[in-house]
């Protein structure tokens, strides 16, 4: 109880932004609570939880003789009870580790506790100003006698009293397997994450306490299956009656043509199927012993096409011709399957349900399908699965599906499809429920977006389908566009010339044809009717800016600030960019499973989930702290919570304490002839070396098809000592060339897809700025602090890995800010029909931009609420473009061209105003105006804002 009113809590501003009741029941009416309601509820909750035994040994540390506690480590270190600092009482335990690195930690003797429990720990902790963080954690031991140790949470600290809790969903071991633990003991260590820092800690009024660690009664929001009816999993008896009806529909011949040849080669999931529909006994049989074979064998649920899923369609749509000693054989492999990993059966409510495993088959398209099938003999698997699912899985969903993207990346997006299939499980059976919420449809609109002019997807994550030819990503839109009658997804679904996505054979014409028989899709609409940009909100935060939809000379730019860190196969790319035109020019590098890239292997570690492997700021301090096991010190991104990737449930994600929230938008805006992304990326960052990181991006369609869109990137960066070094990165398929004056050119001649770009970037700002190139043979996933190349290859023709990058680095400084702007081009563009790019800086030193060819972009460090000029506009005789950003969205601007082409009265849209100058101009005005003047409006502050002076054009 106490978990869900936390979770609940810590989500409910975030919940009541993104959500409108999207689901029924319980959780539905929780989700649209205000904050303050939930509060007291949580109140009441925690005070219910801790009436119980509380197994913290000498809880408020006031017997100072006893010997219940001891302490560990070295000669820096030392532990005691201190008196007068005390959040309750008149003692607390202090721990004070005067180097830092696991040299101190205080545990407590064993004490015995119930078995089949979630044990809930919280403290109170306070310091001195040394330490950011401590930590605190369980350990258990068997009845065999066996130890497991929950893994720590760290808990920040500050100079006043401050409450951490966690339970022991926490452990990254197999102690949450195991259902005999019989003692604990507490542990304590006052360091910031094994980091080589001193630490001084308070440690007061400490409570463990146990909840039941598996369900023993429904959810609320759980829906019952009607008795006695069949089939049930993933449609129901009037949907049977219409695909009978589409037998002899012409339409659907090649999907019954492939079902069929399936079947006679043995496949038990077509056999089952064509026996279901055509009510052929004898077919049913052979699906029946085939599947039952095939079940027995199995040992891995995660997976689509696994015997537990399809086992559980079998068993479903052939219930008729299952014997009694068959019901009993298919339901315990499908418990013993189930128990095989997390989150177990029965269900352990302590399992991750944002990222890793347990968010493929186990549960979503394990353990719901068959315990659906066998409801009617035993109900406790489809009641212990349904009510986490509603209850630990359909919260972090809500959260991340507002942000119309899945945060595991190109490949990894193929987790979609168990949370889709799952949807769709509630949906075909209990009257057409959305229990994912209606943003649920707009997800696949990632996959729309991000597939770039030749064919294959914008790198994100761990890319496994380098190519972008499994079919996943074409039966997820499918789904969505029958639940939610969207005509976009269905035409995407069916479009085999725009995506290299496979087509949908094999077991995916069955689920074609269920989905057909009950799907009600109004239009087939063409997807390229949809804006050429497009903006993912928060949690993602982030745009995808498109010149057109097909053809060699459309451009692709991505653009990112990020907001929730979800870990996992996400990579730490806060504030990043990637670039295509032709070819992939600038983008995210790295290899995945190649002979040595696996998961976890050093380059996946040390290179690829690096920031350094991105476009992105390094800030580099020698002296930071970091988690060596996951991560190098050389500049990147943090890894949130002290290096846990894996973040357990709702409560993580949106607690902020816990760090997973790393960057924010300030400013958005989308066009198609424009888009443009600001954000603050500090706490993506070591907090001790920077003060202020901030990234604004923007990218302009230009008119000319050899050279159609120019992107412009402004960065600034404060530290607190000149020490730290910030460095600018831009990443190479190919060796790039550096001129006399910095200009960069990037060419890609070596696409997949035949074609040749270029990218030729200016970097303007600052002067004192350092360019390096680094990379080729021996150090093409170099990272110089460490003085190793992370090599990495892999076999296959789309592989994008990188092997050069540029650095641009400013240190000796604790303000950095950089400006460059970058045109995207056909390699044999050059000279006066590229354009030279030059910078743009405002009197007063609140603005920054650029202006290239027949564009103008200004960059305010935030909203501007005052005048400025800005002059060194090169001369021109087209009409200029002007893009200025930060401005309030609620003021309204005149612009005056001073040369007689008239007044434009504009408001920002995004924080932004966009507008032409006619030909000939020689400068122009902004003014700000408010209600009641001449113009119907009264000038507030007339106040010169542009002085843009513009003349002719370099003969």
């Amino acid at each position: 109880m106490f978990l869900f009113f936390f979770v609940v809590y810590v989500g409910a501003v975030h919940f009541e932004r993104i959500t409108k009741n999207r689901t029924s029941g319980h959780l539905g009416r929780m989700m649209t609570l205000r904050p303050r309601l939930v509060l007291v509820l949580l109140a009441v909750a925690v005070a219910a939880a801790q009436q119980g035994t509380n197994y913290f040994p000498n809880p408020s540390f006031e017997n100072t003789t006893a010997t219940r506690w001891h302490f560990g480590g070295d000669a820096h270190a030392s532990g005691r009870y201190a008196a007068g600092v005390a959040h309750t009482g008149a003692y607390s335990m202090l721990l004070n580790d005067t180097v830092g690195g696991n040299k101190l930690y205080a545990y407590s003797d064993y004490v015995d506790v119930p078995a089949g429990k979630v044990y809930y720990l919280s403290v109170w902790l306070r310091t001195d100003g040394r330490a950011h963080n401590a930590q605190v954690g369980l350990q258990f031991v068997n009845s065999t006698s066996q130890t497991y140790l929950a893994s720590y949470l760290p808990c920040p600290v500050n100079n006043t009293w401050t409450r951490c809790v966690f339970n022991t969903s926490h452990q990254q071991t197999n102690a949450g397997k195991n259902k005999n633990l019989v003692k604990l003991r507490v542990q304590l260590f006052p360091e910031l994450c094994g980091f080589d820092h001193a630490s001084f800690v308070y440690f007061d009024d400490g409570y463990v306490w146990a909840e039941d660690k598996f369900y023993t009664e429904t959810h609320t929001s759980v829906p019952t299956p009607p008795a006695g009816q069949h089939p049930r999993v993933y449609l129901t008896s009037s949907a049977l009656s219409t695909l009978r009806s589409m037998r002899s529909n012409a339409a659907y011949s090649s999907l019954w043509r492939d079902i069929t040849s399936a079947a006679a080669s043995g496949s038990p999931l077509q056999l089952a199927f064509l026996g279901m529909v055509t009510a052929n006994a004898s077919i049913c049989q052979r699906a029946i012993a085939t599947m039952l074979t095939q079940l027995t064998a199995e040992d891995d649920g995660r997976v689509f096409d696994s015997a537990f899923h399809f086992g559980a369609c079998v068993y479903d749509w052939c219930y008729a011709q299952l014997t009694a000693a068959q019901k009993n054989s298919y339901i315990a492999q499908f418990k013993r399957i189930a128990d095989l990993e997390t989150p177990y059966y029965p269900i352990d409510r302590s399992s991750m349900t944002v990222v890793g495993h347990p968010q493929e088959g186990w549960l979503l398209t394990g353990q719901l399908p068959a315990g659906l099938a066998f409801y009617d003999e035993d109900s406790a698997m489809y009641n212990g699965a349904a009510s986490f699912f509603f209850d630990g899985y359909v919260p972090p969903r809500l959260f991340h599906y507002a942000a119309h993207w899945h945060h595991q990346g190109d490949s990894y997006y193929a987790r979609f499809i168990h949370d889709s299939q799952a949807a769709w499980l509630f949906y075909a059976l209990f009257s057409k429920m959305h229990v994912l919420g209606d943003d649920m449809q707009y997800v696949p609109y990632q996959t729309i977006y991000s597939v770039r002019p030749d064919g294959s997807g914008l790198r994100a994550g761990d890319t496994w389908d380098d190519c972008d030819t499994s079919s996943y990503k074409r039966y997820c839109a499918l789904i969505q566009a029958a639940m939610y009658n969207n005509g976009i997804l269905y035409n995407i679904s069916r479009d085999y010339e725009y995506a290299k996505w496979g087509r949908m054979t094999g077991y995916f014409s069955v689920f074609q044809m269920l989905i057909l028989s009950q799907a009600t899709i109004a239009h087939n609409t063409d997807f390229r009717s949809l804006p050429l940009s497009y903006y993912f909100p928060e949690p993602a935060g982030e745009i995808v800016h498109r010149t057109g939809w097909n053809g060699t000379n459309v451009a692709h730019a991505h653009m990112r600030i990020g907001h929730t860190f979800f870990g996992n196969h996400q990579r730490r790319d806060w504030g990043t960019f990637q670039l295509f035109y032709r070819a992939p020019l600038s983008t995210s590098t790295g290899i995945y499973e190649g002979e040595t890239c696996l998961y976890g292997s050093d380059h996946w570690r040390y290179y690829m989930h690096q920031t350094l492997a991105h476009n992105a700021l390094l800030i580099y301090d020698p002296e930071e702290g970091v988690c060596t096991d996951s991560m190098n010190n050389d500049g990147s991104q943090i890894i949130p919570f002290c290096c846990a990737d894996h973040p357990t449930n709702i409560e993580y994600l949106t607690t902020e304490s816990l760090g997973y929230h790393m960057g924010t938008v300030t400013a958005h805006a989308t066009t198609n002839a424009y888009s443009f992304i600001a954000g603050d990326i500090t706490h993506a960052y070591w907090p001790g070396k920077v003060t202020s990181v901030t990234r604004s991006m923007a990218a302009v369609t230009a008119a000319d098809e050899q050279s159609p869109l120019l992107f412009f990137v402004f960065d600034h960066v404060a530290t607190p000592a000149k020490s730290i070094k910030t460095t600018f990165l831009l990443h190479a398929h190919q060796q790039p060339t550096v001129a006399s004056d910095g200009v960069v050119t990037i060419t890609n001649t070596n696409a997949h897809n035949g074609n040749t770009g270029k990218l030729v970037v200016w970097p303007l700002a600052p002067a004192t700025a350092k360019i390096a190139v680094v990379g080729g043979s021996g150090k093409q996933f170099w990272v110089e602090q460490k003085s190793t190349n992370y090599y990495c290859e892999k076999d296959t023709s789309c592989d994008e890995a990188g092997s050069w990058r540029v650095e641009i680095s400013n240190e000796g400084t604790t303000e950095t800010t950089f400006m460059h702007a970058m045109a995207m081009a056909d390699p044999s563009l050059t000279g006066s029909s590229l354009g030279t790019a030059t910078l743009l800086k405002d009197e007063d030193g609140t603005a920054m931009g650029a202006a290239l060819r027949d564009t103008v972009v200004l960059f305010y460090y935030g909203i501007k609420s005052g005048s400025f000029a800005v002059a060194g506009v090169p001369k021109t005789q087209t009409p200029l473009r002007v893009l200025v950003t930060g401005l309030a969205d609620d003021s309204e601007y005149r612009v005056d061209d001073g040369n007689g082409g008239g007044k434009q009265t504009l408001q920002p849209s995004g924080s932004c105003l966009y507008f032409d100058l006619p030909a000939g101009a020689t400068q122009v005005r902004v003014t700000l105006h408010g209600d009641g003047d001449a113009s119907g409006r009264a000038a507030i502050a007339p106040v010169l804002l542009c002085a843009l002076l513009v003349a002719l054009l370099f003969a």
